[in-house]
Formats: C-alpha cells, structure tokens, sequence
C-alpha cells in the first residue's frame, strides 16, 4: 500500500502528491500534476502516465525532489515510452524538478 499525502485543490484542479521511498515506484495516475518526492530513504522513481495520442494533448507533470541528499529521483516514460528521445530523466541535484508535458509522442520537458 502507498504512503503518501494527496492535497486536493478543489473540483477540476490539479491534485498534488508527496511520495516516500516506500513508494517507489510511483505511477502517476490521471489527475495529478505535481509529485513532490522526499527520497531520504533511497533513491526513487516517478513512473509518467501512457501518453495520449489523439485529442488535446498539454498534459503537465512536474517532479520534484524535496531533499538535498544523493539519492536520485528518476522520472521514467510509461512502458517503452520516451522522455526527450530517452527512457528515463533524473534529478539528480538538491531540490531540481522538472515539468514533463505530453506531446503525444513522447514526454518533453520544461
């Protein structure tokens, strides 16, 4: 079972998740839009939702790592999917974060 806090924003806003090692891996489920990742415990993935092909697309997902330590927090594409041409993203630095946006065909990031 998940750890984690969920803050709900209100009826059609983002919803804000903080996750724990014990979490890891993570799935972003739909909705979500910021998974804070406190990794003090070892290093953590976030795994992104599968893209969505068709329709409006503009999803955002920020990740951020919310500890100073070494661990790194590795943001990981669903299944085969990519992120910059790559399978996996990490933040490696002290409280780094990145926002990933849906761009049908693989995962860019802001």
């Amino acid at each position: 079972a998940q750890t984690w806090s969920m803050i709900s924003a209100g009826a059609g806003k983002t919803r804000r998740v903080i996750i724990a090692f014990a979490d890891s891996p993570y799935t972003v489920p739909d909705g979500v839009g910021f998974v804070g990742v406190n990794d003090a415990g070892g290093a953590c993935t976030v795994v992104l939702p599968a893209l969505v092909a068709t329709g409006l697309v503009a999803r955002e997902i920020q990740v951020a790592k919310l500890t100073s330590n070494a661990n790194i927090v590795t943001v990981d594409g669903n299944a085969a999917e990519l992120i910059l041409d790559a399978a996996t993203f990490p933040l490696p630095n002290a409280f780094s974060a990145a926002r990933f946006v849906d761009a049908a065909t693989l995962w860019s990031v802001l």
